[in-house]
């Protein structure tokens, strides 16, 4: 009862020193500002057996946009919605493990790391070339540091979280540690985020701020570039971790070696796995191949990631390869944060919606039934739609534009179209 009533004056100390950034107050006193009323939330949330946000500890560089992180209600640690439990998960760290000392899950084998260029994003398969963990002073931190001359002109790392039911105060927490050489970008669901300063934090709300992407550009392609990012996703539904690390088994992944990074992140690599195509593995990647394919088979998980990779891999016939896709400009184009099905995450897209897609599917084959509607989907990439769908379809070029485009004679039903919007965005309450 004590440190409950110690909590409560501490919550209430720090409500009122919560800043924002705005034009108002100049960057280093908003930094100071943040981290002193992050400082009070972290000790009062220990205290009650929760956990709070982590305290700044890297340097700033580099040019940075401002962060607009909106009207966010003081965090209350502790249970919400129904009484459920809630957890904190930290994007980042060398290895998954269990809760740390600071009261954090490290799971950097739930960042989906790709990189990019005008062609389009690639899976990517080696750490050392993409977004990935790292463990600096105990934070579980995203690293990235790209080669002079690189052939990709930006890096996404995407990660995905769902409020409990009926939550309003699940947020995304951020802090930039460092970027040199570069540019960085946050996407939240369909809403992109300016970012300046060091902190920010905007709550997980509505159907599309579930699922968020950080972008990273290099500036200079002749010179090195780095990136350091810490984002944390707060007081969200236990059941983020239970279906991506357990059913889906991605703690299996994320021990930290060069096989499993390679095969969380490499969806072709995936969909062989589980088609049982070794060839061509190597024998460390094979060992996790088997081991996880095990694991999901277990878990009655294996048909349902067969059906999302194989949607997303399908190319469409030879007899088709002419089919044209235009936006309103008459030629092929992706929006900025658009979605790739090839290179996006499987395990995520199951985690949030694959249940109620199997359902709207109504006995389908569930691979032929998605890949219909990802092709008509105005939010999937028009690069994408070029090879892969077997019809002609209007491409758009507004970011994650909401589906205007999707056909009335598509055999998938209403509800189909309103499971992939929970995939592409989530399904938190709003605000």
């Amino acid at each position: 009862m004590a440190h409950s009533r110690v909590a409560l004056v501490l919550l209430a100390v720090a409500g009122a020193a919560a800043v924002s950034c705005s034009d108002n107050i100049d960057s280093g006193t908003c930094s100071q500002k943040m981290a002193e009323s992050r400082a009070l939330i972290d000790v009062a949330a220990l205290l009650q057996g929760s956990v709070g946000v982590k305290r700044g500890t890297g340097s700033l560089s580099g040019e940075l946009e401002e962060m607009d992180v909106g009207d966010v209600e003081e965090r209350k640690p502790g249970k919400t919605g129904k009484g459920a439990p809630t957890i904190n998960i930290e994007f980042g760290g060398d290895k998954h493990a269990p809760v740390t000392k600071k009261g954090y899950l490290p799971r950097p084998e739930a960042i989906k790391s790709t990189a990019c260029n005008a062609n389009g994003c690639e899976d990517c398969s080696d750490a050392g070339k993409c977004f990935h963990g790292k463990t600096e002073a105990d934070w579980g931190w995203m690293l990235l540091d790209v080669q002079a001359g690189s052939a990709f002109t930006y890096y996404v790392a995407e990660v995905w979280a769902r409020c409990p039911m009926g939550s309003t105060t699940a947020q995304w927490w951020l802090e930039v540690g460092e970027i040199t050489n570069g540019k960085l970008e946050l996407y939240a669901g369909s809403t992109k985020v300016d970012v300046k300063g060091k902190w920010a934090r905007f709550p997980i709300t509505g159907n599309d701020k579930a699922r968020v992407r950080a972008l990273f550009y290099p500036t200079n392609m002749a010179q090195n570039a780095r990136a350091k990012i810490w984002l944390e996703a707060y007081m969200v539904d236990p059941g983020v971790d239970g279906c991506m690390a357990v059913k889906d088994c991605l703690d299996m992944l994320g021990d930290g070696s060069d096989a499993s990074f390679k095969m969380r992140n490499g969806n072709e690599e995936q969909y062989k796995c589980l088609s049982g195509q070794h060839s061509g593995m190597s024998g460390a990647v094979l060992a996790k191949c088997q081991a996880w394919d095990n694991c999901v088979t277990k878990s009655d998980k294996k048909p349902h990631l067969l059906g999302i990779l194989g949607a997303a891999l399908k190319k469409k016939t030879a007899l088709l390869e002419g089919v044209s896709f235009a936006n309103e400009n008459g030629t092929a184009a992706d929006a900025a944060g658009c979605v790739n099905p090839a290179s996006d995450d499987p395990e995520s897209w199951d985690c949030d919606c694959v249940e109620g897609m199997i359902m709207a599917c109504k006995g389908q084959n569930l691979e032929s039934c998605m890949h219909v509607f990802m092709c008509q989907d105005a939010r999937v990439c028009c690069s994408w739609k070029q090879t892969h769908c077997p019809q002609p379809v209007t491409c758009t070029a507004a970011l994650m534009e909401h589906r205007s485009q999707v056909s009335t004679k598509v055999a998938t039903s209403d509800k189909l179209a309103d499971d992939l919007d929970g995939s592409l965005g989530g399904k938190c309450a709003e605000q």
